[in-house]
């Protein structure tokens, strides 16, 4: 992962990194090869920098992937920041405006995600409407990063409208990005509670927990129900977050149902809502 000192340390050549990244291009994840991309990120020299930059100008769409990959998540060991960002921002700016294939342009959008800078919002809100559902993703999944107050009110209206949308993650990542950003309008209160009856669970536990958090008292009764009824793992993750958010006595019952036993419950987390329920203490987790 990122900030790991075994990629700073990596002793291999740029060149020898570029070469074997290539290879390992598409894998899932990462760590699954010789982590020769994040070797590559986590190295902000001008040597790295200025390698990737050519690799996105190649003819080829996995060199362009791979050069923009490398420049979206390159950061500083200490503190694990983004680094480069005027540089690294100039060359994605460019990108967004003249790339055309589908493959490499949602690498651009993914990074703009990453750089946190806000000048990233005007091509990703470029995408909102976007036929290509990965271009919509890291829509949803980067507004959070580019926000600026000078971009609140079209990143408001955009996760307004991304909730929406047709895609599962796409609708997820929408309310996961409000609840990142504090919104809180009668029109995003409106979508959360929509969303506590979609067919998608993710959704569901995502706008259990934004409602917790805004202390609507419409996601109380869904939320009572998701803890009866809902699969271990979304209680784990979700639900019983959300039941301490509250820290309201009517969620005692469902919480005190729930079963022990099960390897995916986490004890710790149910005890934290259990003594926030008992208390009328509502615990937020920073």
């Amino acid at each position: 992962m990122p900030g790991d000192r075994r990629w700073v340390d990596d002793p291999r050549t740029t060149q020898e990194l570029i070469e074997v990244a290539l290879t390992e291009l598409d894998l899932e994840d990462p760590e699954q090869g010789t982590g020769a991309v994040i070797a590559l990120q986590e190295r902000p020299t001008p040597e790295v920098l200025q390698r990737a930059t050519v690799l996105t100008r190649s003819a080829s769409p996995s060199e362009r992937r791979l050069g923009i990959q490398i420049l979206g998540e390159l950061n500083e060991f200490a503190p694990g920041t983004p680094a480069m960002i005027d540089e690294t921002m100039e060359v994605l700016l460019g990108l967004a405006e003249t790339e055309t294939d589908e493959d490499v342009l949602a690498e651009v959008a993914r990074a703009f995600a990453y750089r946190q800078d806000p000048r990233g919002v005007d091509p990703l809100l470029g995408w909102l409407r976007s036929p290509v559902q990965r271009l919509r993703f890291f829509v949803a999944f980067g507004a959070s990063t580019v926000y600026s107050p000078e971009s609140a009110d079209r990143i408001d209206a955009a996760l307004l409208e991304l909730a929406g949308d047709a895609s599962d993650a796409i609708r997820d990542y929408a309310r996961w990005s409000i609840r990142l950003l504090g919104l809180d309008t009668p029109a995003v209160r409106d979508v959360l509670v929509a969303g506590t009856s979609d067919p998608e669970i993710g959704v569901v536990a995502e706008s259990l927990l934004g409602l917790a958090l805004l202390r609507e008292p419409r996601g109380l009764g869904p939320l009572r129900d998701f803890l009866r009824h809902a699969p271990v793992r979304a209680v784990n993750n979700y639900g019983l977050e959300a039941a301490a958010a509250w820290g309201d006595p009517s969620l005692l019952l469902a919480l005190r149902g729930l079963d022990r036993t099960q390897p995916e419950l986490s004890d710790e987390a149910l005890e934290i809502a259990l003594e926030a329920c008992e208390t009328g203490v509502p615990f937020i987790d920073d």
